[in-house]
């Protein structure tokens, strides 16, 4: 597999009733761009050290004299580790000759030789393919300051052997903030796939890298160390947000329980912005609290907006309507602007649970943040 060390143990038993001389062992790779060779086994197994004891092809050995017989001693074995860092395409292999040359005992001056040749199809262990989702887990293709972000790469196994994930992270720059990540650890086998998430907030509005999605897995039947495979994340612009709203509400209502929800509207300008919030109406809940108001955010603030509702239908429903007008002029910053950051921003629904039978309501106070 592509990037994991492959390990070629060369065995040699002499079967004649005679030592054999002047032996030695050469290993070449006509193709040797991309291959990796290292002998040090405890490096290969216990992942030691970060710079391993490099070989290079050709590899010539000298044994010399190998006894006769395998019960008295007559066998040789040693072990190379190979590792790929490019992967073969269809129909061509990464071919390794082995040549193994010797003397009989019994004529000096002849040099006897053998060869093999070892064939490796090198192919990746997984595909990896992030994508990029609002805070309501919809696909994102505008990226803006101070709002939350969910970085979502997903790891299908491509490979006929099965791997096991042992971890994955994402290293981001200092002008990102990660909030959560959820990280992988698991087997698996060709087709299935995992995906992980990472919740993040870009601080300043300008083009650069997301940062990189690394994973440390190994092949699941081998017992050498874990390779660790990298991927870039993609570079984006980030444009500012003027103004940013958030939601805090229950995780789930109660049909005739009051529960309270909670708004906060940010001013990220450096100007005051004059504004008219709106609470419309629904048919699905009563409510208390400002059904209108204007008011004026300073910048680099926050206002809070608490209301009380008590829902009176079950299921997925729909929260009532929270609109945001702008009534002041600033660069930057319009009412499309505004339209389409409440989209991303907020749900639009909830779940109401009927009221169990013979039981009285009572109040539901956990909050999530949304």
């Amino acid at each position: 597999m592509f990037y994991r060390r492959y390990p070629i143990t060369i065995k040699l038993t002499n079967h004649s009733s005679h030592p054999l001389s002047s032996l030695s062992l050469l290993i070449t790779c006509p193709d040797c761009t991309n291959v990796d060779l290292c002998e040090d086994s405890q490096h290969v197994i216990n992942e030691s050290s970060s710079n391993p004891p490099v070989a290079k092809f050709p590899l010539n050995r000298t044994i010399g004299e190998l006894p006769a017989g395998k019960d008295q001693g007559g066998q040789y074995e040693t072990t190379i580790y190979v590792r790929c860092t490019a992967t073969t395409s269809e129909g061509k292999e990464k071919l390794f000759h082995v040549k193994v040359s010797y003397s009989h005992s019994s004529d000096p001056s002849i040099l006897l030789a053998k060869e093999s040749t070892i064939k490796l199809n090198v192919t990746e262990p997984f595909d990896i393919s992030p994508s990029f989702l609002s805070n309501l887990f919809e696909p994102i293709s505008v990226f803006h300051s101070n709002e939350p972000i969910l970085i979502q790469p997903l790891i299908q196994c491509v490979c006929p052997w099965s791997i096991v994930i042992e971890n994955t992270f994402i290293n981001i720059s200092d002008s990102i903030e990660m909030q959560h990540e959820t990280k992988c650890s698991l087997e698996l086998s060709q087709g299935q796939a995992v995906t992980c998430v990472a919740c993040v907030v870009i601080k300043e509005p300008r083009n650069l890298s997301l940062g990189v999605f690394t994973v440390k897995w190994r092949r699941k039947d081998s017992r050498l160390g874990t390779v660790t495979s990298c991927i870039e994340l993609p570079s984006v612009d980030v444009l500012p947000l003027p103004i940013q709203l958030s939601l805090n509400l229950p995780a789930h209502g109660l049909v005739r329980t009051p529960m309270t929800i909670c708004y906060t509207l940010y001013n990220y300008l450096n100007t005051i912005i004059t504004v008219q919030i709106l609470m419309e109406s629904s048919e699905a809940f009563f409510f208390s609290g400002y059904k209108q108001v204007i008011i004026k955010l300073v910048p680099d603030s926050e206002q809070v907006f608490k209301f009380k509702i008590y829902p009176q239908l079950s299921g997925l429903v729909a929260l009532p309507g929270f609109k945001i007008n702008l009534l002041s002029k600033h660069e930057g910053l319009t009412q499309q602007t505004i339209d389409d950051m409440l989209i991303r921003s907020i749900p639009s629904h909830i779940y109401v649970l009927p009221q169990p039978k013979g039981l009285e309501p009572t109040p539901h106070n956990q909050v999530i943040q949304v």
